[in-house]
């Protein structure tokens, strides 16, 4: 359907999210030439409103709704030249993909801030920093991404728990407790395997936090907050997850630094003692002299 009739005939519409509409159908030139952070600005909404009225009606971003925009009103909007699931093309030489993923990756950083919820955030650090034992749950490449995550957190006194197999995930979530806090990573957030740990941690009313797309997903629905990640790249046609990687250990960072920031002096005390001993007893051996 042409994106000027959908944005006319769709009625499920927010307060807010008409206001931004009806700026669109009457500003098209403004539209086109702004960042989703601009028409935020100009709407009086936030940039996360923007996305997320954007992937409503369809698209998997503002960029993608621009696009489409500028095409069904006949006007002209410069596009991206970067994919995300294909960010280099055969032929390339070293310089040219070095400098096409910089430039993916600093999208992704981009985009990934402009998705920040601090509400969401704030909520989800107060989960997890009141937590007894925080269990992180996630299948392939993102429960792997989670490996630092779960590091800096033992570093500072937090009991973690991150289990790399199946078999034992399902384990965590079957004696998981509300004194638990699960943070489940998912970028579609309909993995089958996923799913079935946040419906065993939610009939044992565990607070669930998840790092997942911004779309409307099954795991969203399960959890206390959703944190988004950017969504580029498609499921199974791409050559990596360069984008989504990015974004999710960003928010990772993000989640770390604010439960370090809640008792800073505390944390730092802690970890410098943590690093001093490791250090100390991480020397190479010293053989002692026979007379010691």
């Amino acid at each position: 359907m042409n994106v000027l009739k959908k944005l006319k005939q769709y009625t499920d519409y927010s307060e807010t999210e008409q206001i931004i509409v009806d700026f669109i159908l009457k500003n098209p030139d403004i539209v086109l030439k702004s960042t989703a952070k601009e028409l935020a600005k100009a709407t009086h909404s936030s940039a996360s409103t923007i996305v997320r009225l954007s992937q409503k009606l369809g698209f998997s971003g503002y960029h993608d709704f621009q696009i489409q925009f500028a095409n069904d009103s006949q006007m002209s909007i410069p596009t991206y030249d970067i994919d995300a699931n294909y960010p280099f093309n055969a032929g390339d030489d070293l310089n040219t993909i070095i400098q096409k993923m910089s430039k993916l990756q600093l999208e992704a950083i981009n985009e990934t801030l402009l998705l920040v919820e601090l509400d969401q955030y704030e909520k989800a650090i107060e989960m997890l920093s009141q937590a007894e034992v925080i269990d992180i749950y996630g299948t392939g490449i993102n429960i792997h991404m989670a490996a630092d995550f779960n590091y800096k957190l033992r570093r500072i006194n937090r009991r973690v728990e991150m289990p790399l197999n199946d078999l034992d995930q399902l384990f965590n979530a079957a004696r998981s407790t509300d004194t638990h806090c699960a943070l489940i990573i998912s970028y579609t957030g309909e993995n089958d395997t996923v799913l079935k740990y946040a419906d065993i941690l939610k009939q044992s009313n565990t607070p669930i936090v998840s790092i997942t797309s911004m779309r409307n997903n099954s795991l969203s629905k399960y959890s206390d907050v959703s944190l988004n990640v950017v969504s580029k790249e498609n499921v199974y046609s791409k050559i990596g997850t360069f984008s989504s990687r990015i974004s999710i250990l960003m928010i990772l960072d993000f989640i770390y630094a604010g439960i370090f920031g809640k008792d800073y002096e505390e944390n730092k005390d802690y970890s410098t003692r943590i690093a001093r001993v490791t250090s100390f007893y991480n020397a190479p051996y010293t053989k002692l002299d026979e007379d010691n």
